[in-house]
């Protein structure tokens, strides 16, 4: 029951001599500030990675459009050089093409 293990938990510290009663409480203020930097971190840890997620499906994005307009230049008969220059694809990216 909660109201009945707070109230014990009231009982026990009454109990405390005052040295007990600052370790008591610096303990529990301890634990408040390794919890809230372990979320800080949690969040910070979430944000980046994505973040990074973001930017690599932007790349990704961005090589499958320069793969699909390779694709319609090649298909044009335009020289793969040219295409390579204004793709920023391989050569060997786009001959398999």
């Amino acid at each position: 029951n909660p109201e009945t293990r707070q109230a014990l938990d009231i009982v026990e510290e009454s109990a405390y001599t005052d040295a007990e009663l600052a370790a008591y409480q610096k303990y529990w203020l301890d634990i408040s500030t390794e919890k809230s930097a372990i979320l800080g971190a949690e969040k910070r840890g979430l944000a980046a990675g994505i973040e990074q997620g973001r930017a690599e499906g932007r790349a990704e994005g961005v090589h499958a459009q320069a793969i699909e307009s390779a694709r319609l230049m090649k298909q044009h008969g335009d020289d793969i050089n040219y295409i390579a220059a204004v793709t920023h694809l391989t050569l060997s990216e786009i001959e398999v093409l």
